[in-house]
């Protein structure tokens, strides 16, 4: 397990916040994109539909995210991460916003006996600029991608912590973008 030491750690200057204690076995990385309505001061977050094959949250929607790399900055993780899923290019780092930490369950196979593996990740989660709006989605991890206020995502599949986690990011993204 790690044990984050997170307040000794800077993405493009911002210093990432971390209760110290908490243990955790993977790191991974939350972009949160917004873009303001056509039709009124509302924004909107980018989110995207994890793929029916995909093992955790089949269907489900979230926010682009993925793994930290072992030796990988944050930085290079989020610009990578973002990229892979959106084809979106990160220009800037905007703020950290909540972080979600989260539990999955797979059961495996070991030399023929079921074991269950029980991981507990950490997303740490953050409003960013892109070069573009331009989305060419990762077909291979996920089947669709929305831009959604939280009205409409009221009605999509997503897990509740990010559905709560999208909530807070929208709210950011009203107190200091509007």
């Amino acid at each position: 397990m790690l044990t984050p030491s997170f307040h000794k750690l800077v993405l493009n200057g911002f210093e990432i916040v971390h209760p110290q204690g908490d243990h955790f076995d993977k790191l991974v990385i939350g972009a949160a994109v917004f873009r303001q309505t056509n039709t009124s001061d509302d924004f909107q977050l980018l989110i995207v539909r994890r793929a029916a094959h995909e093992e955790y949250y089949p269907n489900c929607f979230e926010m682009p995210s993925g793994k930290v790399d072992d030796g990988e900055t944050l930085g290079d993780a989020l610009a990578r991460e973002l990229f892979e899923e959106t084809g979106l290019t990160l220009s800037s780092v905007l703020a950290q916003i909540p972080e979600i930490t989260y539990t999955t369950e797979k059961i495996v196979l070991d030399h023929g006996n079921e074991v269950q593996i029980i991981q507990t990740a950490c997303q740490l989660n953050f409003a960013v600029e892109t070069t573009s709006d331009v989305i060419t989605l990762n077909e291979e991890e996920h089947s669709e991608w929305k831009w959604a206020t939280v009205e409409e995502m009221a009605t999509l599949q997503m897990t509740g912590l990010m559905r709560a986690c999208t909530e807070e990011a929208l709210e950011w993204a009203e107190a200091n973008l509007g």
